[in-house]
């Protein structure tokens, strides 16, 4: 508390210095505020993926955070009609690796992982004297 108190201080540290522990605390508590991983279409043929909050706006829309790439501390909230908001087959976590990667990496695969194991267990070539 101390130290936030003595940084929160000083005004260009103080925006670095959020940002960062506010990244970190989602490392490190995990993803649970982020519920169901979502894909918005924000124009025609454009998806963003956000993740509903679990919250609804007091008319009845969801609440929907849809963080930037590749900072998932910053982002934009949106209330929108449920039928504007497509739930995803995947895992919050699969969905925040896309993102974070800026669209580069991917969760590994099942049967991929099943593969590098095998691979692994595969016995080592012998040699001949």
């Amino acid at each position: 508390a101390t130290l936030d108190t003595l940084v929160n201080r000083i005004p260009g540290l103080r925006i670095v210095y959020n940002a960062s522990k506010m990244g970190i605390e989602t490392v490190v508590d995990g993803t649970d505020h982020l519920r169901t991983p979502v894909r918005v279409e924000t124009w025609p043929g454009m998806y963003m993926t956000g993740f509903k909050t679990g919250n609804r706006a007091s008319d009845g829309r969801d609440v929907v955070f849809i963080p930037t790439a590749p900072n998932i501390t910053t982002g934009f909230v949106v209330e929108l009609e449920t039928e504007d908001v497509t739930e995803l087959d995947e895992s919050t976590e699969d969905a925040l690796i896309r993102i974070i990667s800026c669209g580069f990496g991917e969760a590994p695969q099942p049967d991929a992982l099943n593969e590098d194991d095998r691979s692994s267990n595969a016995s080592p070539p012998t040699t001949t004297d």
